[in-house]
This record gives C-alpha cells, sequence and structure tokens, in this order.
C-alpha cells in the first residue's frame, strides 16, 4: 500500500529559493548548514491516519502526537530494535560523471544533480544488519507544496528484483558490508523536471506487527531533462554536439548587420552556485508555481521560459529598454554574462533593469542549458518586426519630400538583428517532419495567446511556412522571410512604389559548435560563426521560397496577396558602401543604378544618412544630399554622399547603427523607387594577453589588456567590466579618462576556480563609445 505524507513543513519551491539565497548572500553552500537526515519510527496501524509532520525544533511527529520522537545525540530520531536508515550517500561525484552534471557546483558539495531516464547508484546505511527478505525498503520522491501521485508530483516504489525501463524503480547493486548496500535507482524519461525530496521507508516486523521507519534526506535531488536519452523528448542523435548545445558556459552572441557582423561575449554560467536553483524557480513561477506534469514537457517547459525571462506579464527575470535612458538601472550592453542578472533577480525578488534581445537571448541560453534542454543563441540580421500580422513589412514614403514616414498606423519595422534561441526536442504536438529546433523568444514584442511569449515553434515548418502550426508561426515567419512593401504617397492615396522579396532575414548566425570558448575574433567573426540561413529559409527568390511566403501567406492575421511589381527598364543596385568603418574615421555611401533599355533616363532623388537604434528607430539625420543625374542606355552610374567624422560624431548611437535611404524618380517613365539599408560603425577590440603559460585551480596567473582610444577626443566615464575563471559573478572597474588616440593598459589577475577550457571576458563602457569587448580562451589544469 503506498503511503502518502507531507515531511517538511516549508515547500520544496521555498527551500529552492532558501538555497540560492544563503548561497549567494553568506557564500555557504546548502550541504554546509546545519541540516540533519531525519529518521522516525512508529508501528504501521498508527501511521495509517496520521500525517507526519516537523515542528519548528525538527522532530517528526504525528498530527495526534503530542511528544517528539526519540532522537540520539545527532538528532537522527530512531529506534534501536528495528531496522532503519541511518544515512544515504548519493555518491554525487561519480553520478554526475555519467549523468554529464559534473560541471555544476553543487556537485561539489555533495549535491546530486541527475538526468531523467537515466539510472544512478546511492549507498543505504542501516543501523543494523539489513536483510532485504525481513525488510521492505520503499523510496518516496516528491516534488511540490502539494505533491499528489495523480500530477506526478509523487512517486514511491519499493526495492525490487530488477530495474524498470523508463519507470521508477530501485534494485540492491551490491552488498558493501552488513548494514551498507549499493542501490541503483531508475527515473523515467518522462518525470518532471524538478527539485525532488528523497524519502526512505524501512518497513519491517517486530512480534508480529508491522513498523515503519522514515528516513528524510536533507538535501533536494535535481532531475533535469536528458538529451543523452533516446527516450527522453530531448534526445539529440550527435550527442557530441550537446558539448555546446547543453555543456558550454561560455560563448558569444552574435550582432550588428548582416554586412558588418560583431561578437558579444556572454558567460552563460550555467553551472555556478545557485543558478540551477534559481532557474528552476524562475520556471515554476513561469507555471503559477503550479509544478504538474507540464513541466516534463519541454515544449511548455520552453514557453514559459520565454515568457518568464522578461518581466512584461508576471514579474519576469528582465525589464527591456530601447530609449537610451538608463538612469535608474543598467544599461544592456553592459551586461557580459547571465550570472549577475539571474542572482540580482532571486535576491531582489525583482525584475532587473534593462535588458534588449541579446540580454534576453543570453538569459534564456542559461536557463535552458541548465536544466539540460540543448539551446543555442541566434541572431538574424535585417530582422522583420511584422506588428499587424500581414506576413509582409511595409515601409511609407512621403514622395514629395522624399523622406521615409514613420507612425503610419501600426507601424513595422525592420531591426539590423534580432536575437532569439533555438532549443531542440521532439514535436509529438505537430504532424511528422517537425522535430528539431524549436524557435524560442523572449523578447517581448507581441503578445500571444495574451501574454509576450513566443514559440516554440518548428525551424522545418518555418522554412516551409507551414505556420499554422503552433506556435506563433506568422510572426516568426515574417522575421526571416517577409516580403519589403515599399508604398509611396504623393499629395493623395497611398500605392505601391516597389517590392524587395530579399530585404529580410540575412545571414542567420549561431556560434560554431565547438564546445569551446570564444576565440578572440570578435571583429573577423567568420572563425566563430556558422551560418544557418539555409536552416530557416530557402535561397531568396527561388521557387521553393516563394511557395512559402505564398503558404505563409494563407496563415496572416491579415491576409494580402502576394505582390509582383512589373518591368522596369532602370535597375537599382541599391547601396555600396565600405564595409567595416573604424569609428573615428570618414566614408562615404554610394547608391548604384543601371539602364538597362534603350532610351535616356533622367533620375532625380534624394539620399539621407541618419543614427538610428539597432530596432531601427530613427534618431539624428547626419546628412543628407539631393541630385539630378542622366543616364544613357546600357550605362551604370552612382550618386555619393559623403560623411565626416564631425557629421556623425555628436549624434551616433549606443550601438553605432546608421541608416541610408534614398527616394528617386525617373523622370520619362514617372516610376519612383524607394531604398533603405542599414550599416554601422565598427569599434576597436580590447587585446587580452595572457602572460603566464600554466594556468592552475587555485593559483593566480596574470593577462594584459590594452586598448587604443579611435577617436581625437578623451574617453570620459570609463568603466571595465570582468567576466572569467576566478570571478563568482561580474567585477566592474572605473577607470581614469583615456586621451585623444592613447593607448591605455593594465594587468589583470585572477584566480580560476576551475579546470578545463575557460573564457575570459572583458568590456569597456565610455560616454562616447559603448561596448568595447575583449575575449581569452585559456586552459586551467587541475
Amino acid at each position: 500500500m503506498s503511503r502518502y505524507h507531507r515531511f517538511p513543513t516549508d515547500s520544496i519551491l521555498d527551500r529552492a529559493i532558501d538555497i540560492h539565497t544563503r548561497s549567494v548572500t553568506n557564500g555557504i553552500s546548502e550541504s554546509g548548514w546545519n541540516n540533519p537526515a531525519r529518521t522516525v519510527t512508529f508501528l504501521d496501524d498508527e501511521k495509517d491516519d496520521a500525517t507526519v509532520r516537523s515542528d519548528s525544533h525538527g522532530h517528526y511527529k504525528k498530527d495526534n502526537e503530542d511528544t517528539p520522537a526519540r532522537s540520539d545525540r545527532r538528532g537522527h530520531h530512531r529506534s534501536d530494535k528495528h531496522v532503519t536508515v541511518d544515512f544515504v550517500d548519493t555518491l554525487s561525484k561519480q553520478n554526475s560523471k555519467e549523468h554529464n552534471t559534473h560541471k555544476f557546483d553543487r556537485v561539489y558539495t555533495g549535491g546530486l544533480v541527475t538526468r531523467r531516464g537515466q539510472h544512478f547508484d546511492v549507498i543505504l546505511r542501516f543501523n543494523k544488519k539489513f536483510d532485504p527478505a525481513a525488510t521492505t525498503v520503499r523510496f518516496v520522491f516528491t516534488t511540490s507544496e502539494n505533491p499528489r501521485p495523480g500530477n506526478g508530483t509523487h512517486v514511491d516504489f519499493i526495492l525490487s528484483k530488477e530495474l524498470k525501463r523508463n519507470d521508477w524503480s530501485a534494485v540492491i547493486a551490491e552488498k558493501q558490508s552488513k548494514t551498507e548496500y549499493m542501490v541503483t535507482i531508475s527515473t523515467p524519461a518522462n518525470c518532471i523536471v524538478s527539485n525532488w525530496q528523497l524519502v526512505v521507508e524501512t518497513i519491517s516486523a517486530t512480534e508480529g506487527q508491522p513498523v515503519t521507519s522514515v528516513y528524510v534526506h536533507p538535501t533536494l535531488i535535481f532531475i533535469l531533462f536528458n538529451p543523452w536519452c533516446k527516450d527522453d523528448d530531448v534526445y539529440f542523435d550527435n550527442t557530441s554536439l550537446l558539448k555546446e548545445y547543453v555543456l558550454n558556459d561560455s560563448g558569444v552572441i552574435f550582432h550588428g548587420n548582416y554586412k558588418q557582423i560583431g561578437a558579444k561575449p556572454w558567460f552563460f554560467g550555467q553551472f555556478e552556485d545557485g543558478i540551477l536553483e534559481i532557474c528552476l524557480w524562475c520556471v515554476q513561477k513561469g507555471f503559477n508555481n503550479n509544478i504538474s506534469k507540464s513541466m516534463a514537457d519541454p515544449v511548455r517547459v520552453s514557453r514559459a521560459i520565454s515568457q518568464i525571462v522578461n518581466s512584461n506579464d508576471d514579474n519576469g527575470i528582465l525589464t527591456g529598454k530601447w530609449d537610451s535612458d538608463y538612469v535608474d538601472g543598467i544599461a544592456p550592453l553592459k551586461w557580459n554574462g547571465s550570472v549577475r542578472i539571474l542572482k540580482q533577480h532571486a535576491n531582489t525578488k525583482k525584475a532587473v533593469k534593462y535588458g534588449q534581445c541579446f540580454t534576453f537571448s543570453g538569459v534564456v541560453t542559461t536557463v535552458c542549458r541548465a536544466l539540460g534542454l540543448p539551446c543555442r543563441n541566434v541572431t538574424n540580421f535585417a530582422s522583420a518586426h511584422d506588428s499587424d500580422g500581414t506576413v509582409t513589412v511595409d515601409v511609407y514614403w512621403d514622395l514629395e519630400r522624399k523622406e521615409n514616414v514613420e507612425g503610419i498606423g501600426k507601424s513595422d519595422s525592420v531591426w539590423n538583428f534580432h536575437c532569439w534561441n533555438d532549443v531542440w526536442m521532439r514535436r509529438n504536438d505537430l504532424p511528422y517532419g517537425n522535430n528539431g529546433w524549436q524557435v524560442i523568444d523572449a523578447t517581448p514584442q507581441e503578445r500571444s495567446t495574451g501574454m509576450f511569449q513566443c514559440g516554440p515553434m518548428s525551424v522545418a515548418a518555418i522554412k516551409s511556412g507551414n505556420c499554422e502550426l503552433l506556435y506563433d508561426g506568422p510572426f516568426v515567419f515574417a522575421e526571416v522571410n517577409a516580403d519589403k512593401v515599399n508604398w509611396g504617397r504623393d499629395g493623395g492615396q497611398w500605392f505601391i512604389l516597389s517590392l524587395d522579396k530579399s530585404a529580410i532575414g540575412h545571414n542567420i548566425s549561431t556560434k560554431v559548435p565547438d564546445g569551446k570558448p570564444a576565440r578572440p575574433h570578435l571583429t573577423d567573426t567568420s572563425i566563430i560563426r556558422q551560418d544557418i540561413t539555409d536552416e530557416y529559409k530557402y535561397k531568396d527568390e527561388s521557387e521553393r521560397e516563394r511557395l512559402a511566403v505564398i503558404s505563409a501567406s494563407r496563415s496572416a492575421v491579415v491576409k494580402r496577396p502576394v505582390y509582383n511589381i512589373g518591368y522596369q527598364d532602370v535597375i537599382f543596385g541599391g547601396f555600396e558602401h565600405r564595409d567595416y568603418i573604424l569609428i573615428g574615421k570618414d566614408f562615404k555611401v554610394s547608391l548604384t543604378f543601371r539602364n538597362i533599355g534603350d532610351q535616356m533616363r533622367t533620375l532625380k532623388g534624394k539620399i539621407v544618412c541618419e543614427t538610428v537604434s539597432y530596432i531601427g528607430v530613427k534618431q539624428d539625420v547626419v546628412k543628407e544630399y539631393s541630385f539630378s543625374t542622366q543616364l544613357a542606355p546600357r550605362t551604370e552610374g552612382e550618386s555619393s554622399l559623403e560623411v565626416k567624422l564631425m557629421d556623425y560624431l555628436p549624434k551616433i548611437s549606443e550601438q553605432m547603427s546608421m541608416k541610408v535611404s534614398a527616394v528617386v524618380q525617373i523622370e520619362e517613365t514617372g516610376h519612383i523607387q524607394a531604398f533603405q539599408d542599414d550599416f554601422r560603425l565598427r569599434k576597436p577590440d580590447i587585446q587580452v594577453e595572457v602572460l603566464d603559460n600554466n594556468m592552475r585551480v587555485g593559483h593566480p596567473f596574470k593577462c594584459r589588456l590594452s586598448f587604443v582610444n579611435p577617436l581625437p577626443a578623451r574617453l570620459a566615464n570609463c568603466v571595465l567590466t570582468v567576466e572569467g575563471p576566478g570571478l563568482d559573478a561580474e567585477e566592474q572597474f572605473n577607470l581614469s579618462n583615456i586621451g585623444s588616440h592613447q593607448e591605455w593598459a593594465a594587468i589583470l589577475e585572477l584566480t580560476p576556480k576551475k579546470p578545463g577550457r575557460r573564457q575570459i571576458s572583458v568590456s569597456l563602457d565610455t560616454h562616447q563609445i559603448h561596448d568595447i569587448s575583449g575575449v581569452e580562451e585559456i586552459k586551467v589544469y587541475p
């Protein structure tokens, strides 16, 4: 008969939060608290209708019992007449190696972290000789504040002769002595991902009367997703790639624009002290603290993660802001990792200020990898934000002023880049062919079923335009493959100027899955960047790509035809500008065009250069230029705009993003064309040079940091942020001003805490230039 009791007075969730808070604020690990194991013995006929509880002193008693159970000097409640479990050794280090959880800090303090669908070993130590034939051993695992067998939060099973595949079970693996036995425990591949309380009951007969003793293990056992297990819905068949998608705790997030891709170092830190507990607590909040079978489903869990990482609906982790006013928080570009964000949220129970898409994406990776969900950061360049559900991006132009007009209706926009995440899973809720990578996006953009959440949406379905599938297909499809429709108005009704079928979704990028920290190639990212555009879309303007667009348009909230524009004899090549323009330099942008017809053509237009935020919001006009030129048959031409340093320096945005636009009219035909393109100015890197050759755990080493100011002006309000292997979180240092074209250098000393490949990442923030980054990979020996 199954016994169903409440054991701890505080909830599993509260204990998880408490574990984190003590660890962060006092530097005390869970295993170091005064939290001994407890055992209580009572007759079975006294137990049937009683709930076992503990009082404020930790003494266990029944509801109808007023006196505490007898305890020994160690606080263990026991009876020497009966067989009881004195101690359970969870063999955390041995199990962690087999379960690929050995990197978690809690393992080093004796905590057990396992993956579902895979057995683990424990050693039971009894108070006296144990006879399996005479004493029944029952294991009880519970999670949630109100565990119930019906929703999977309470399970119990007895020690048996064989393990059950994909079920809770336990067998004796080895007799080590008369009082010590190694026991193998298996868990199902679809159990709830949570922190579990372990209770071991021993049931024996004394003078014909059944007697039950209950041992409550003092620390929680974590059971995570298992992408190494074929029965788990997150199984990843190429397990070598899991060194990146689950086990890598550092990397980069790509940014910039599709012509000038940069990389921001990011420390995910999923194995750091307290982070697993915080991540699980946050996910439980995403289910309204109601732990149930939903937390066994990677579809439901990943959707909850996309919701809880932003703070728009439910006091989530991070508040987004894009207006450059961060006086009451921290600017998004100043974050280099997730650890400080998560610990601040857990300590204050308030949303952390502030984040943008790359920050949300970095935190999502931390939460997913901590829980065992294979996850990668994804950056889409020229990313559409379809606000009205048309699966197109509509841009409006005033033809009299030859300028782009913002604020027409519910305006769409094109972001220089946008970051989200892919998570890997089987989609048993979708038709065949939609397993694998799924998009989730925690950046709060549009509501989905009433909440700011997005995904999971099958990448395979996005590629084929099957946007009717769950979840948020039309919005994600538009981000990577919308048609850009230019609308014009010349004092009257709006009409279509032109259609660009290849403006959206370029160089979709993620880190090369080598399982290593980022290498120091933040400017030339070709070595560390993997292009995954072909996973998301067919080649622009190919037949299969056009069929996908037609299919997606059928799922649009507002349905429109797929536009086609007739023949034109003047072809515009768009803007050409020098890539990798270093801030501090002058530059030139040129609009190219070609007359493929047999008639002379006269072109009149205006080119405008302006600073914008990375999400495409106009900030300041830098310079504009009107032109008129004749173009002979079968010839090419261009019109150029030259921009000086002092034209743009007072107006530059924090991401150094710029946009050029042009409206051109062909006088002879009346045809009008409109163009937009974006680019960014390049920042110099910080050089990180390790000065020691043999880095070992516990031994300090030095590295040299250096940087040259590229501006003919001093850099003020300089703050250096460092994330390294000897730091529990980011550390910041205030620096003196850096003079015009001056080199700054400093010596940094770090002490590694763990062996293996580690990443040192640094960033410098100044009043004039933000997020100047540097990174170096090191190998730390035991």
